[in-house]
């Protein structure tokens, strides 16, 4: 090996300051000639310098090169990303059939299942707000341990939408064809007198905000531009099928949008009681039933039944 390597380490050892640099060599290959003639001059040639100074270059190259490809690795395996990214004609296919306009929001691996047929498969929709003025929805990791919950038991469907009639349409072009969906859950941001799926926020009319107020159940005003919505719920969903709102506040306080929809879909609604900023689902699937353990992040949960 010695034949080969530079001629500067052939010379009589000389003092650290004035050993010449080599040009060809990296900085942490010289650092390790330096090491090794630093430890063993007065014991050593310079050619069994030499020889030492290449075995530690040789192991340096073949511990970057093994990190290299295990970091290549991860990345290419890391949770919800394929190897290969959408393509142009999956993307207009995911716009078309379910109106998503931003796919990286999404786990990859729930997207590229949702581009294949399903016949007779149990499944459920998430309805996401188009609109998100703080990018809460920007990555939704949640649905990824979902996905893991329902395996391949339960088909998960993610719809985007900007307001209560085209999610409603949604649902109901998707129940057309797969039939009556096991769960809903709807992620958007909320208030106990609403919830925002485009940019303004749709729920209970503002003439009856107050909490003295008298409620007619009866009354499509009490969810203003969520009563299509709560129509199709009813129409397109098991009877059932839960409604599980990821929406801040919307179980909060004496009568939540979230009581106001279970009544209108009659299905049993779950809302958080505060401000949150996460869940964990921890969904079952049974028979093509779905139900949820869910955990709020900074809320409790509460449950609205249809009466």
């Amino acid at each position: 090996m010695s034949d080969h390597f530079p001629d500067d380490l052939r010379r009589e050892p000389t003092k650290p300051s004035e050993r010449p640099a080599s040009p060809d060599l990296s900085n942490e290959a010289k650092e390790d000639i330096l090491a090794a003639q630093e430890l063993t001059e007065a014991e050593h040639s310079p050619e069994a310098l030499a020889e030492k100074a290449l075995d530690l270059f040789a192991a340096r190259c073949t511990l970057h090169d093994a990190e290299a490809a295990q970091g290549e690795d991860l990345e290419g395996n890391a949770e919800g990303e394929t190897e290969e990214p959408l393509s142009p004609a999956e993307r207009i296919q995911l716009k078309t059939e379910f109106n998503i306009e931003y796919p990286e929001r999404y786990p990859e691996a729930i997207l590229r299942e949702m581009l294949e047929p399903a016949p007779g498969k149990p499944w459920g929709i998430v309805i996401v707000a188009k609109h998100d003025h703080n990018g809460a929805f920007a990555r939704t990791p949640e649905l990824a341990g979902l996905h893991t919950d329902l395996q391949d038991n339960v088909r998960i469907r993610i719809v985007e939408a900007d307001s209560g009639d085209e999610a409603a349409a949604l649902l109901d072009k998707l129940a057309a064809r797969h039939g009556g969906a096991s769960f809903a859950i709807c992620m958007a941001h909320g208030s106990e007198h609403g919830f925002q799926l485009g940019s303004e926020q749709e729920g209970i009319a503002k003439a009856d905000l107050g909490e003295e107020a008298p409620v007619n159940e009866d009354d499509d005003k009490d969810l203003a531009g969520l009563g299509s919505l709560a129509e199709s719920l009813e129409r397109s969903t098991n009877p059932s099928a839960c409604i599980l709102l990821v929406s801040c506040s919307t179980g909060k306080g004496t009568r939540p949008v979230a009581k106001k929809l279970a009544a209108k879909a009659k299905r049993t609604t779950i809302a958080p009681d505060a401000n949150t900023d996460g869940i964990e689902f921890n969904g079952k699937a049974s028979g093509g039933a779905v139900t949820f353990d869910q955990e709020f992040s900074g809320a409790q949960s509460r449950t609205f039944k249809e009466n």
